[in-house]
């Protein structure tokens, strides 16, 4: 069976609660003027800057503009490639979303205390002075960030 318009829908709307709005209107004295848009519903009040940009681009309409056959023809082209993109998009902010409650479930449990700082007299004492000027900040044994600021002026 060949894809219409309805079916592509159906299928793209399954198991959501978004809407897709229609407006047709008489573009000339030959041509329609079809306009489809996503609606996803409001933007969520804690939504990330790149979750308002994705959901702001998975909103602009597909607008198509000719005689009625034209429109049928380019609607199921267009119409595939935009629901393609619109899937694309929901995926995007299901997995921002899931990175951002990693991020605040991490941040939630991680501990309040500061780290422990190493002691800079146990270093001069041990016959690790820090170089002065020539330290690079790293100790190049362990690959970890040299803690001994004086390393690293």
């Amino acid at each position: 069976m060949q894809s219409t318009f309805f079916s592509v829908m159906a299928t793209a709307l399954a198991g959501t609660q978004h809407r897709v709005n229609v407006a047709i209107e008489t573009a000339s004295a030959d041509a329609l003027k079809v306009m489809i848009t996503a609606d996803l519903g409001p933007t969520p009040e804690k939504a990330s800057e790149h979750e308002v940009q994705l959901r702001a681009a998975m909103c602009r309409p597909l607008i198509l503009v000719g005689s009625a056959v034209e429109i049928e023809e380019a609607l199921m082209k267009r119409l595939t490639q935009h629901v393609q993109a619109l899937n694309e998009g929901v995926s995007l902010l299901d997995e921002i979303r899931s990175i951002g409650a990693t991020v605040q479930a991490k941040a939630a449990t991680a501990p309040t205390e500061p780290p422990d700082t190493p002691d800079l007299d146990a270093d001069a004492e041990d016959g690790d002075a820090a170089q002065v000027g020539g330290g690079s900040g790293v100790d190049s044994g362990s690959g970890e960030p040299n803690l001994n600021l004086a390393a690293s002026f």
